[in-house]
């Protein structure tokens, strides 16, 4: 599966992208990433131009050369910031790499006797000297995934370390490797359709507490603002919010209640139960993006606000889910499933940066 992001400001202008391929169950001891010791990536590979924009899953990394060292500086920073599970599950990769500009991916082989696992970034991170800040590329994402609507903002904050470029980049690490644990999670033969109340995850609920008709065939391969799959009957559809006006009455309206922490009239149950707008457009990007927020609130600069500013008929309504995490019964849940297999000596407190 793939994404792009463009992140445009005061000329920059960064991608990320996500591709993931079918990938057998793995045993429990590799889903939840145990490895003697974290690695440092000093190896991290330069991919040819042709690599850029793959279409299917079907081939193997080959490095010809090395990236730039500030890249790999870059990288390597986002490696030490990671809290130590994420670490041993980036050192279990076959290999990280940069491609020259396109996209960012996260890869699986389907190939049941050579496919490898693989986490590719796109150079364009960098276009503008340097990776941006987590406000700016966080920005960048959901102006994409809106068609380009750009009234949503995030509150900057150019001096809190938790937004630092190197927490991007550790961003998008966890987004693109995320999709790799999907596969390795849900997907079994390689080529199937995922088994999403697969009971090796969270006892087979993950899903369940938000979507009510999950997609039904394989996904060799997922575009960036794929929409698929149903939210349960009490949520905002991301269909209603793609559809309706850019601007306050519209895209706006429903946005904010997409995001809202309790119900609505009409909507008494439904909010809650996500990490970003991206995590509802289709469930195995529930699974990533719930995935990535947990690596962010678990890293050595735990993320704990990240507020969104959204236009409505009513004024600007502000929603910041990592700070009202605890009150987001539904998402606390999720987060909580990812809390057991990675954190499984620590009270279930998945909402704390605490993980043992």
């Amino acid at each position: 599966m793939m994404r792009r992001v463009f992140v445009a400001a005061a000329g920059l202008f960064a991608a990320a992208c996500v591709a993931c391929s079918q990938a057998i169950a793995p045993p429990a001891q590799h889903l939840v990433g145990l490895h003697p010791t974290a690695c440092a990536y000093d190896n991290i590979g330069m991919l040819p131009v042709e690599f850029a924009n793959p279409k299917n899953p079907n081939f193997t990394p080959v490095s010809v050369g090395n990236p730039p060292p500030n890249i790999v500086a870059d990288i390597n920073q986002a490696i030490g910031l990671a809290p130590p599970f994420f670490q041993r599950q980036l050192c279990d990769l076959d290999g990280i790499f940069v491609v020259p500009h396109g996209q960012s991916y996260g890869l699986r082989n389907p190939s049941t006797s050579t496919g490898g696992r693989y986490v590719v970034l796109s150079a364009d991170l960098w276009s503008g000297g340097s990776a941006p800040d987590l406000a700016t590329y966080e920005q960048g994402v959901l102006q994409t995934l809106l068609g380009g609507w750009n009234g949503p903002s995030y509150t900057p904050r150019p001096h809190d370390p938790a937004y630092a470029a190197a927490i991007s980049i550790l961003d998008v690490l966890a987004h693109e490797f995320g999709h790799v644990l999907f596969y390795d999670s849900f997907v079994n033969p390689r080529g199937s359709a995922p088994t999403y109340n697969n009971p090796a995850f969270c006892g087979g609920g993950y899903y369940g507490l938000a979507w009510s008709a999950p997609p039904t065939t394989p996904i060799p391969w997922r575009s960036e603002t794929d929409v698929d799959g149903s939210h349960l009957p009490d949520d905002i559809q991301i269909s209603q919010i793609l559809a309706a006006p850019s601007g306050p009455i519209g895209k706006g309206e429903l946005l904010s209640l997409f995001y809202s922490e309790g119900g609505s009239p009409g909507h008494p149950n439904g909010h809650g139960r996500w990490a970003s707008l991206y995590a509802g457009f289709t469930p195995d990007h529930d699974f990533v993006e719930t995935f990535k927020l947990f690596v962010l609130m678990k890293s050595q600069r735990p993320l704990t606000t990240l507020e969104l500013n959204v236009p409505t008929p009513i004024g600007m309504q502000h929603h910041n889910i990592p700070s009202s995490c605890a009150r987001r019964t539904v998402l606390k849940t999720k987060l909580t499933c990812f809390q057991q297999v990675f954190c499984p000596h620590t009270p279930a407190n998945a909402c704390s940066p605490v993980c043992s």
